[in-house]
């Protein structure tokens, strides 16, 4: 089954939360948008971080000197009711 309206709506919340959970460095919250064995990482920029604890760590540490806001626009989400990638 295709995704719905509804898991294009969460799924655009979901983005829009972690953004801006990041952008004011809202470490637990923002952790708390990743599975418990979640990752972060921006090739060439910013190593591999993984698990709740180490992403809420990064966060707390290393995004209150980031002043750059997030943008979210064309979202492109696919998959079905099992699973779903955007």
């Amino acid at each position: 089954m295709a995704l719905s309206i509804d898991d294009h709506l969460a799924m655009q919340q979901l983005y829009n939360r972690y953004n801006h959970l990041l952008d004011y460095s809202r470490a637990e919250e923002w952790a708390a948008c990743f599975t418990e064995d979640g990752s972060f990482e921006a090739p060439g920029v910013i190593p591999r971080v993984e698990g709740r604890a180490a992403l809420a760590t990064f966060c707390s540490e290393v995004m209150p000197g980031f002043k750059a806001r997030h943008i979210n626009t064309n979202q492109v989400f696919e998959g079905d009711a099992g699973a779903a990638t955007g």
